[in-house]
Protein backbone atom coordinates (compact mmCIF):
# COMPACT_ATOMS: atom_id res chain seq x y z
CA UNK A 1 0.00 0.00 0.00
CA UNK A 2 2.93 2.26 0.73
CA UNK A 3 4.02 1.62 -2.88
CA UNK A 4 0.17 3.06 -4.38
CA UNK A 5 0.88 6.01 -1.79
CA UNK A 6 4.36 7.14 -2.33
CA UNK A 7 3.43 7.02 -6.27
CA UNK A 8 1.20 9.84 -5.42
CA UNK A 9 3.51 12.49 -7.34
CA UNK A 10 2.93 14.98 -3.81
CA UNK A 11 3.80 12.22 -1.38
CA UNK A 12 7.10 12.18 -0.61
CA UNK A 13 6.82 9.14 1.80
CA UNK A 14 4.50 7.18 3.44
CA UNK A 15 4.01 4.39 6.47
CA UNK A 16 0.63 2.36 6.68
CA UNK A 17 -0.77 0.63 9.27
CA UNK A 18 -3.60 -1.50 11.40
CA UNK A 19 -6.13 0.60 13.49
CA UNK A 20 -8.52 -2.08 15.81
CA UNK A 21 -11.82 -1.48 14.35
CA UNK A 22 -14.78 0.03 16.11
CA UNK A 23 -17.14 -2.08 15.58
CA UNK A 24 -15.23 -5.14 17.43
CA UNK A 25 -15.08 -7.17 14.71
CA UNK A 26 -11.07 -8.38 15.54
CA UNK A 27 -10.65 -6.63 12.22
CA UNK A 28 -7.65 -3.75 11.74
CA UNK A 29 -8.86 -0.51 9.14
CA UNK A 30 -5.89 1.05 7.11
CA UNK A 31 -4.67 3.89 8.13
CA UNK A 32 -1.65 6.42 7.39
CA UNK A 33 1.24 8.67 8.07
CA UNK A 34 2.25 10.80 4.79
CA UNK A 35 4.73 12.93 4.49
CA UNK A 36 3.79 15.88 1.58
CA UNK A 37 6.10 16.84 -1.13
CA UNK A 38 3.50 19.28 -1.72
CA UNK A 39 2.41 20.84 1.52
CA UNK A 40 -1.18 22.10 -0.44
CA UNK A 41 -2.15 18.40 -0.17
CA UNK A 42 -5.44 17.50 1.49
CA UNK A 43 -6.42 14.39 3.44
CA UNK A 44 -9.29 14.35 1.79
CA UNK A 45 -6.98 14.12 -1.61
CA UNK A 46 -5.11 11.09 -0.12
CA UNK A 47 -8.19 9.72 0.62
CA UNK A 48 -9.73 9.77 -2.60
CA UNK A 49 -6.69 8.70 -4.47
CA UNK A 50 -6.70 5.71 -2.66
CA UNK A 51 -10.50 4.76 -3.50
CA UNK A 52 -9.85 5.55 -7.22
CA UNK A 53 -6.57 3.33 -7.01
CA UNK A 54 -7.16 0.53 -4.37
CA UNK A 55 -9.91 -2.39 -3.29
CA UNK A 56 -12.56 -1.32 -0.91
CA UNK A 57 -10.38 -2.63 1.48
CA UNK A 58 -7.61 -1.25 1.48
CA UNK A 59 -9.36 2.30 1.81
CA UNK A 60 -8.08 4.45 4.54
CA UNK A 61 -11.22 4.29 7.09
CA UNK A 62 -8.47 4.49 10.05
CA UNK A 63 -7.15 8.13 9.26
CA UNK A 64 -4.29 9.78 7.44
CA UNK A 65 -1.99 12.17 9.34
CA UNK A 66 0.19 14.25 7.74
CA UNK A 67 4.32 14.13 9.12
CA UNK A 68 7.43 15.57 8.39
CA UNK A 69 9.22 12.42 8.43
CA UNK A 70 8.74 8.67 8.90
CA UNK A 71 11.87 6.51 10.82
CA UNK A 72 12.86 3.85 9.14
CA UNK A 73 13.68 0.83 11.40
CA UNK A 74 15.19 -2.66 10.35
CA UNK A 75 12.99 -5.36 11.23
CA UNK A 76 15.01 -8.58 10.92
CA UNK A 77 18.69 -9.77 11.38
CA UNK A 78 18.23 -10.22 7.54
CA UNK A 79 17.36 -6.76 6.69
CA UNK A 80 20.59 -5.84 8.51
CA UNK A 81 22.31 -8.18 5.91
CA UNK A 82 20.99 -7.23 2.72
CA UNK A 83 21.88 -3.83 3.81
CA UNK A 84 25.46 -4.74 3.82
CA UNK A 85 25.97 -6.11 0.93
Amino acid sequence: MEALLNDHPHILDSAVFGLPDDKETGNDIPAAYVVRKNPSLTIDEVKQYVIENASDFKRLRGGVWFVDSIQKVLSSPVDALYLTM
